[in-house]
């Protein structure tokens, strides 16, 4: 953090980043908002932006405004945890967001998971995030589909029960055998047959949340 503070990546629309973990990223403390401050792992260009962020583990970034771990883009297949904003959206902020599990990420007044606008989540988890605003914890002004998390937000097929990770002190975020998440999701989300490990997105017809 601070004046000599270096985000981890930024992208312009268009651009594509796959297969890479994006940890210890920061923003200053000072500076234009919407540029100097957000995005700590990860900054696109802009609102909407196209840049999209495949099969990549977004870990322990920090930003001053908005986005610990992301701030706009796409992201597919990836797991967001450990990150940290000073204001809003710990792990994602206004970002379009497909079969990624957010979790352990931190804000400072709201939403510790995922953050406003055109923050839409399909076969997502967003849970265990925290924020010290009242009820904001996982999320805000967000739009979910067929997505794990709490409290509810309403729309098509979500839940809200624990996902019950294998291990989630431990850092462990795969599924238990019990977990809610297990093939409860929908395939019309289906973003290629893999998964961030390579394993085969489907094993019993429909794919997992997360």
């Amino acid at each position: 953090m601070g004046t000599s503070a270096i985000r981890c990546v930024y992208m312009v629309s268009g651009a594509v980043l796959s297969g890479f973990t994006i940890t210890n990223g920061h923003t200053r403390t000072s500076g234009e908002w919407a540029w100097d401050r957000p995005g700590g792992g990860i900054k696109c260009e802009k609102l909407g932006s196209s840049a999209s962020v495949s099969n990549c583990i977004i870990r322990g970034n920090k930003a001053s405004s908005h986005g610990g771990g992301m701030d706009y883009g796409r992201l597919y297949n990836c797991l967001v945890m450990e990150n940290s904003v000073d204001f809003q959206g710990g792990g994602v902020h206004d970002a379009e967001c497909h079969s990624c599990t957010i979790v352990n990420n931190s804000a400072g007044p709201w939403a510790g998971g995922a953050c406003q606008g055109t923050n839409h989540l399909y076969n997502c988890i967003v849970y265990g995030n925290s924020a010290g605003g009242s009820g904001s914890s996982n999320h805000l002004e967000s739009t979910f589909f067929n997505s794990c998390t709490a409290p509810d937000p309403g729309g098509t097929g979500n839940i809200t029960e624990d996902p019950e990770f294998k291990d989630a002190d431990g850092g462990d975020y795969h599924l238990g055998l019990n977990s809610p998440c297990i093939n409860a999701g929908t395939n019309v989300d289906l973003r290629g047959p893999l998964d961030l490990e390579g394993n085969p997105r489907i094993l019993s017809d429909v794919v997992d949340m997360g």
